[in-house]
């Protein structure tokens, strides 16, 4: 005699959440996210941890290299990374706005001195550390004109294994004529085997 196949339990789905979709199950899948870890910029997600290559010895914005200025404009998060010429791209790892990014120099530069053309280098308002020790003896001048950096209220920076020079205090928008040397800092600035020199307030 044959027997008759015996019917099945039913399969009771998961209970659903509040938005409707099933809970738990082998089938489900959780995300999470980690607040901090990737940020977007300019339509790319890029891990934080910012490293910023100078390979520009001069203070201009050639489209094969790239300049302190733009930098630390990039740093500060006002230079979009999308706006660069692909070779400039190409000096830019893992930026990530507000991650404390590192700008250091091409090897190519040591001995070399950055003149800046006039006016002193954007304002610092991220929090970041500008580090020479890859290009031995480089040197960043204000050429007599003007300051060299200006760290704004509320941000931290770190320069380290430069040579800061022939800078003057001048009148700009935020401080009155006289007003710093080669540095003008309103936040947090530490120098780390750096040199300051020929510093005109």
């Amino acid at each position: 005699m044959s027997r008759r196949p015996q019917p099945s339990a039913p399969v009771t789905p998961p209970p659903a959440s509040r938005h409707g979709r099933p809970r738990g199950g082998a089938a489900s899948v959780r995300r999470f996210s980690v607040p901090g870890a990737l940020e977007v910029m300019e339509g790319r997600v890029l891990p934080s941890g910012a490293t910023i290559t100078v390979n520009n010895p001069n203070d201009d914005g050639s489209s094969s290299v790239l300049s302190l200025r733009q930098a630390i404009d990039l740093a500060n998060g006002t230079l979009p990374l999308a706006s660069l010429a692909v070779a400039q791209a190409n000096q830019v790892s893992g930026l990530s706005i507000g991650a404390n990014p590192v700008i250091v120099f091409d090897p190519g530069l040591a001995g070399t001195t950055i003149t800046l053309v006039g006016s002193e280098l954007p304002a610092v308002t991220a929090d970041l550390t500008i580090d020479g020790s890859g290009a031995p003896s480089l040197a960043v001048s204000g050429g007599g004109l003007s300051r060299v950096p200006e760290v704004a209220a509320g941000a931290r920076a770190g320069v380290s294994s430069l040579t800061l020079e022939d800078g003057t205090g001048r009148p700009s928008s935020d401080a009155p004529a006289g007003s710093g040397g080669v540095i003008l800092n309103a936040g947090t600035l530490t120098l780390t085997a750096t040199t300051v020199t020929a510093s005109a307030h």
